[in-house]
């Protein structure tokens, strides 16, 4: 073997272990993201669900942040002229932001009133 066919082997074999540490990366960045999609999501379906138990089923407009999380929830009566609303319309919108990722989940739905005791 030559000296030209060892240096073509080694650069070959330094190409080789960077294609499979690149690859590596981003697997983990791809595993990352997911997890922050899942998590966005997670988050928004729980402050939907929050409507009508921790906070009431009434017009409302509320956000906050806390730690890199983003949120807004808005409700507000399906037909306007009602005077007793039987559904109100619900969205929920998520931002997470950790490091360079990012992800943002937006969830409409609708909740009707429940029926009043007889």
């Amino acid at each position: 073997m030559s000296v030209l066919e060892a240096i073509i082997a080694v650069v070959i074999a330094f190409g080789i272990v960077a294609g499979a540490i690149e690859a590596s990366r981003m697997a983990a960045s791809r595993a990352a993201l997911a997890s922050l999609d899942a998590e966005v999501a997670i988050r928004a379906e729980r402050l939907i669900a929050s409507v009508g138990t921790e906070r009431p089923l009434a017009a409302q407009h509320d956000e906050g942040s806390e730690e890199g999380v983003g949120w807004t929830l808005e409700v507000a009566p399906y037909a306007e002229d009602a005077k007793a609303p039987l559904a109100f319309d619900i969205v929920a919108e998520v931002t997470i932001r950790r490091g360079d990722l990012s992800a943002r989940q937006r969830i409409a739905t609708l909740k009707l009133r429940p029926e009043p005791s007889r």
